[in-house]
């Protein structure tokens, strides 16, 4: 059960979607009648697989994914880099001296304008890796799926288990899960059934810094973006360089050094009893 309203954490990301025999969705007065007011928004009821009477079948499917970064903000490389900084240096220079375009200020009342990369720096630099392309790399997905089921008159049976392993397209993030789903039934006599339903799960997953804070508390991406396109992201002796225009910036590689996990551990269990009074 997945209530679509006041339901802190959903099931569904430790649920093996090749276990889901079907999915419906209950609204309204069909919702609140059974769930009540959490059911507010609607509730999703999601039914898994049980075994059959037919002679024990075994199913694997897999399936490999690969994933590219979305497109970024295209950052500038290391001698336009340079360029680009000179040009908005001047027309602060050009602004704040009330010259031309901006003002009717005398030139030769300014002081000389210095750009920050002399031509011959422009010039000599070598073209680097951006920040953008440091902290990105292909990404990959890959899933397992194996289940055993079976039955007869008496006895019917599900079982199963799933992998997902996936590399995140950011450094540092990645994502592995194991599931588990044992589904039993079984008749006792004419008028007794018994059922259990056991569904286990393990999850770990790597977290990178992803939020929308600035300054100290950027994340690993708007640092990229901040970061000079002509500066290397450490010295000769590996230690991180600071961004020089904006210092409160953290150097985007440095994220890579964080170690940030999350392992999640679930056990579900259900079961049930029939007994039919009257054939």
């Amino acid at each position: 059960l997945y209530g679509a309203a006041g339901v802190s954490r959903t099931p569904l990301n430790f649920i093996n979607p090749n276990d889901i025999e079907s999915i419906q969705v209950l609204k309204d007065a069909a919702a609140a009648s059974i769930y009540g007011a959490r059911a507010g928004a609607g509730v999703i009821l999601i039914t898994t697989k049980r075994g059959a009477t037919q002679k024990p079948k075994i199913e694997y499917t897999g399936n490999v994914a690969f994933q590219e970064p979305a497109s970024f903000y295209e950052v500038l490389g290391s001698k336009d880099y340079m360029i680009e900084r000179n040009r908005i240096l001047r027309d602060m220079y050009l602004r704040n001296n009330k010259l031309a375009p901006y003002g009717t200020a005398d030139p030769s009342a300014a002081p000389p304008f210095v750009p920050k990369y002399t031509d011959s720096q422009i010039n000599g630099t070598v073209d680097r890796e951006t920040a953008t392309e440091a902290i990105t790399r292909k990404g990959m997905i890959n899933q397992h799926n194996i289940s055993l089921s079976g039955g007869n008159s008496e006895t019917r049976y599900f079982i199963s288990g799933n992998y997902l392993g996936q590399k995140g397209v950011l450094r540092g993030s990645g994502y592995e899960r194991y599931n588990g789903r044992i589904n039993l039934d079984q008749k006792i006599g004419e008028r007794v059934k018994l059922g259990v339903n056991i569904n286990t799960s393990n999850s770990l997953a790597d977290n990178a810094n992803v939020g929308t804070e600035s300054n100290e508390n950027s994340s690993i991406i708007k640092s990229a973006f901040y970061y000079p396109g002509n500066l290397p992201f450490t010295d000769e002796n590996g230690n991180y360089l600071l961004n020089p225009d904006y210092v409160n910036s953290p150097n985007p590689i440095s994220f890579l050094t964080v170690t940030d996990k999350t392992n999640s551990k679930r056990l579900l269990t259900s079961g049930f009893a029939e007994w039919t009074i009257t054939p």
